[in-house]
């Protein structure tokens, strides 16, 4: 899988994860700089109506770390999320 970069940072990444043809909107995973693991998911929400952060369970997450995938999350949003070839 090639790496589809969208944003990073010094202690970690944003990728695209590649999109069945099925499926609408894009999804992305914020992957540790260090080690690679797994430290969320940006999914849209319908409810919602925007991108949302889903943590996984046995991340920590502190102020600053919150305050920089904010940021993502409102660029995600401004490029006109769900991300897909149909649009909102």
């Amino acid at each position: 899988m090639a790496d589809d970069g969208v944003f990073a940072s010094a202690w970690s990444r944003c990728i695209r994860r590649p999109r069945p043809p099925e499926r609408r909107v894009e999804r992305y995973v914020i992957l540790a700089t260090k080690d690679g693991r797994t430290l969320a998911d940006i999914r849209w929400s319908g409810t919602a109506r925007c991108s949302v952060l889903l943590p996984r369970a046995e991340t920590i997450w502190g102020s600053s770390w919150l305050s920089e995938v904010g940021v993502w999350l409102r660029r995600l949003n401004r490029l006109g999320c769900p991300p897909g070839p149909t649009g909102p």
